[in-house]
């Protein structure tokens, strides 16, 4: 059976239960019981949450504390595009495959799936990204040559086709 470490803020912590649902019979989903906020609270932690952590999968998504800027919430759509690119970049350089929610969440509509906040999902908008995530990591465990044994260092995935 395939083991996946989920890291990430709120966002990832209101779909880790769908994902681990729909992969149920198909892989142990774990994440952290908390928050991992920003991209260097992530990073801080990486030795915890996932080094010390056997994983065939290691899906990360972290970002919206990032953004925040110490101030009360008003990212701009620019800067999300901007900090997705970045991090795409760095992704694609090192061929670690990107699973892009903010378009997916895009095209199917964020007034639907958003609470008023304009951070956080409604149900309705968690059971869509859980379904998202796990049918990415579905994917990508699929992928020619994919270990099946949880490795502590992850080998790089194929960049996605």
């Amino acid at each position: 059976m395939q083991t996946v470490t989920l890291i990430g803020d709120s966002i990832r912590m209101g779909y880790q239960e769908v994902v681990g649902r729909l992969l149920a019979g198909r892989a142990k989903v774990w994440g952290p019981v908390e928050n991992g906020g920003t991209s260097a609270n992530a990073l801080d932690n990486l030795d915890q949450w996932v080094i010390a952590r056997p994983a065939n999968i290691v899906h990360i998504n972290c970002g919206t504390h990032d953004l925040n800027r110490n101030k009360p919430f008003d990212r701009f759509e620019a800067d999300v595009v901007a900090y997705n690119a970045a991090a795409a970049e760095v992704a694609g350089e090192l061929g670690v495959p990107v699973n892009d929610l903010f378009s997916l969440v895009t095209q199917k509509g964020r007034d639907t799936l958003l609470m008023p906040d304009g951070v956080h999902f409604t149900q309705a908008g968690y059971e869509f990204l859980g379904e998202k995530v796990a049918s990415f990591i579905i994917n990508q465990c699929a992928k020619p040559g994919r270990s099946t044994t949880p490795s502590h260092r992850p080998s790089p995935l194929p960049p996605p086709t």
